[in-house]
Order: structure tokens, then sequence, then C-alpha cells
């Protein structure tokens, strides 16, 4: 004695099963693509920061540097950073926005944590390619008289700025995807509407 109905359900949940498979396969795949574009565009953004960051000033007195006046201290170092951070944000979001038509949450977790890995990245990698500073992040004193004046280092003094990134794309794709899903929420509703009102037509008396 056969059980058809036994064995549709068994493939039908095989199936179901195999569908989310797949799909969860598809999420990390993408997931993993935008952080590694978030890592390649680290190093992009580093070659820019050592292009457009001011150099400081630095005095040598006492043993030590510093800064020769308050406009050529590190803050427009950190600015250009945070630009930098701004511009790679919206770039990221964007494309992650177009491309991924099937992410949910995974997009903006890994968005966000291949934002703070493209910031670490053109941190860390500008300061070296630069270099000017000792393993324990301290400006590396020429030797010059009292009172000289060199060009210091690429030093990221406000470390606040490494969020910049990925702020920004968290909310470029939070927003893309919030937006999508109320595009496809209203579509639904829309089409279960003309439906319902294509039964109504064609059943005036029911």
């Amino acid at each position: 004695m056969s059980h058809p109905s036994f064995g549709g359900h068994l493939l039908g949940a095989t199936s179901d099963s195999a569908v989310r498979t797949g799909d969860g396969g598809v999420r990390a795949r993408n997931a993993g693509y935008i952080i590694g574009a978030c890592a390649l565009a680290g190093i992009a953004i580093a070659g820019l920061w050592m292009w457009f960051a001011p150099r400081p000033v630095l005095v040598v007195g006492d043993g030590g540097a510093f800064y020769q006046s308050l406009a050529q201290s590190g803050i427009g170092v950190d600015m250009t950073f945070a630009i930098l951070g701004v511009a790679a944000g919206i770039t990221v979001g964007i494309g992650v926005a177009i491309t991924a038509k099937r992410g949910g949450f995974e997009s903006i977790v890994a968005a966000a944590v291949g934002g703070l890995a493209g910031s670490v990245i053109a941190w860390r990698l500008a300061e070296a390619l630069v270099g000017g500073l000792g393993d324990d992040g301290k400006v590396i004193v020429p030797d010059l008289a009292n009172g000289e004046i060199f060009s210091g280092p690429l030093r990221l003094t406000a470390l606040g700025v490494l969020c910049v990134w990925p702020l920004t794309v968290t909310i470029i794709v939070t927003t893309a995807l919030v937006w999508r899903a109320s595009r496809a929420g209203n579509r639904a509703r829309d089409l279960s509407l003309q439906a319902t009102a294509g039964l109504s037509e064609s059943n005036p008396g029911g």
C-alpha cells in the first residue's frame, strides 16, 4: 500500500530545506564579498589619506617634539581621515544597496564589520608606509637642534574617526533595505487588493 501524501510531504520538506540552505549560502557569500570589498577599499583609502592629509609641523625642544601651532596640529590629519571615511561609507553603502538584492540583516552587519576593518587597514597601512613613529606610537625625533622644525609623521590622534566609515555605511544600507522592504510590502498589498477586486467582479452575486 502506497502513501503518496506522506511522500509528497517529505519531498516538499526536503525541497524547502534545500532552498533555505542555498539561500543561507548565498547570503553568507554576499557578506564575505562585502567585507572583502571593504578591506580592498581600505588600501585605497590609505593611499588617499597619505596623499591629501596635511603633514603636521613639529618643533624640536627639550628632548621631544611639539606642534608648532594649533593650526599645525593633527586636527587636519584626523579630519581628512573622517572625510575619506564618509566618502568610503557612501560608496560602499550604495554598492551594497544596489547589488545585495537578497540581503537582509547580515548585509548590515557585514557592511559595519567591513567598514571598521577597512578603516583599521587604512589607518595602520598609511602610518606604517609613512613611518616616523616608534613601536610605542610616539614620534621619532630626528637629530636636530632645539627650535628647529620638521615635518611630522602621519598619525591618527582621534581614534573615534575610525567609526565614521562603518557608521555611514550602516545608515545607508539600513535605509536602503527598509525602503526596499517597504516597497515590496506595498506591492504585495496592491496585488492582493487587485486580486480581491477581480474576484468580486467575477462573482458579483457572491
